[in-house]
């Protein structure tokens, strides 16, 4: 049953199954078996990993007006300066006025799509920065874990 139950966990998390090494330790006509499973905690712990920040992920477009909040407390977390937004104006087909923003946060610039206000156009930004980090396995589940809590808050 938890050979079952272990196997059906690194099919759904998407990643390799555990490696089992199996020995008789019994007679010919009786045996008797012992495996051990390698690797067991780090298949789980990439499991853990995976699921997070899938949840995280699936949270990112019901919290829009919170992204730049999202980046502040991340950075926050991490002791790194805050994201900085460098905001330039446009005009679209030379009449409509836009905004672009970069957002330049641990050394890396992140980049959003064109708004018309400049608060959008920052929160756009963020979410690039966001989804970015979030397919960083090394970064995105702390990451995750402000999204999510960041969600209930927002939700409430």
């Amino acid at each position: 049953m938890h050979k079952t139950r272990l196997q059906d966990f690194t099919s759904k998390s998407g990643i390799q199954f555990p490696v089992y090494h199996t020995i008789n330790e019994g007679q010919d006509h009786i045996p008797k078996f012992r495996s051990t499973v390698w690797d067991v905690a780090r298949l789980a712990l990439e499991g853990i990993l995976h699921r997070t920040r899938d949840e995280g992920l699936s949270l990112v477009d019901q919290i829009s007006p919170i992204f730049k909040s999202i980046m502040n407390e991340y950075a926050h977390k991490l002791h790194v300066e805050q994201p900085t937004y460098n905001t330039d104006k446009q005009l679209l087909g030379g009449v409509l006025p836009a905004f672009i923003t970069s957002l330049v946060f641990n050394g890396t610039s992140y980049t959003g799509g064109p708004a018309g206000t400049k608060k959008d156009v920052e929160q756009s930004a963020a979410k690039a920065a966001i989804l970015s980090i979030m397919g960083d396995s090394s970064s995105g589940t702390s990451l995750a874990e402000i999204i999510r809590s960041k969600s209930i808050f927002y939700d409430a």
